[in-house]
């Protein structure tokens, strides 16, 4: 279903528990496409942004030749960033209202 209007279109959590178990990805496809990985855990993500991106593992800019200046690529983690605080909060309002 596609929704009209998204608020971070082309943001998305990823997994990988054979290869990676215990981590979580966020793959960011717009400019500056990134894909980012650290270890999942409630420290991590409740926590500052700052904590958030000295705990993140790796960083890989998906376009090497051309990925932005260094404030385009401090605002696409702060985008990240506040995706993933608000993707707990919505799997917590969802799983708290099945309960």
């Amino acid at each position: 279903m596609k929704k009209e209007n998204p608020k971070y279109p082309g943001i998305y959590l990823a997994e990988n528990i054979i290869d990676y178990h215990g981590q979580i990805g966020i793959i960011r496809l717009s400019f500056p496409r990134c894909f980012i990985w650290f270890d999942q855990d409630a420290d991590s993500i409740y926590c500052s942004y700052d904590e958030f991106k000295d705990r993140i593992a790796h960083i890989n800019w998906l376009d090497p030749s051309n990925s932005g200046s260094n404030r385009d690529k401090e605002l696409a983690l702060i985008e990240m960033w506040n995706f993933l605080c608000e993707e707990e909060r919505e799997e917590e309002r969802l799983y708290g209202e099945l309960e």
